[in-house]
């Protein structure tokens, strides 16, 4: 937009490419907080699954051992909700506890079950017909092949951490060359703006 005297005004280069960096980042924390369930919440319900597996931070646990799982689940409605904490082996369902929750309540259940079956177990929160939260785990033979499955996870996740720090790397490179160019542009419109002679 031109103003009296012919002076441009906008939105600088820098204040543009920090907005284009800060949506960028809000948007890939939505994406993320979605694609790898970090906000586990349904129609005001909310639910917490803490493990106590033999490696529950690597989703790992061991036959014929007592997997212990709290569960804490809130309600932010006015109402009551009810639901059911599953464990399941596979397909095929182990255990259920149904709940019933008190509007702006907040409940602690405990799960316990002997891991009988090696194979995927998913832990899971569910009021009206749909998932809240969920946590699934693999159950392994014995120790011996639980620590081979975290050996093999975390050379998994440090491969995939270093493509994540490579991708970061190079968005931030093609950033500042988007950067450069912008400023390189705005600061050949200032050298060839001729004076008018008088």
């Amino acid at each position: 937009m031109r103003y009296a005297g012919g002076a441009h005004r906008g939105i600088s280069p820098v204040v543009t490419t920090v907005l284009l960096i800060a949506a960028t980042l809000i948007s890939a924390l939505a994406v993320a907080g979605f694609v790898f369930g970090l906000f586990g919440s349904f129609g005001g319900l909310s639910a917490k699954i803490t493990p106590d597996i033999y490696a529950p931070s690597q989703n790992v646990g061991v036959l014929n051992s007592v997997a212990n799982f709290s569960v804490s689940i809130s309600n932010k409605t006015p109402n009551d909700v009810s639901g059911a904490v599953n464990l399941t082996a596979g397909a095929v369902l182990v255990t259920s506890q149904p709940f019933l929750i008190h509007g702006g309540k907040t409940i602690l259940l405990t799960l316990s079950h002997e891991l009988t079956t090696t194979g995927l177990w998913t832990v899971a929160v569910s009021s009206q017909s749909s998932v809240v939260v969920s946590y699934t785990f693999q159950v392994e033979l014995d120790a011996n092949q639980a620590n081979l499955v975290i050996d093999q996870a975390n050379l998994a996740q440090a491969s995939v951490t270093q493509g994540y720090w490579n991708l970061a790397l190079s968005a931030g490179l093609v950033l500042l060359g988007a950067l450069n160019i912008v400023l390189l542009a705005r600061d050949r419109g200032k050298g060839s703006k001729k004076v008018q002679p008088s």
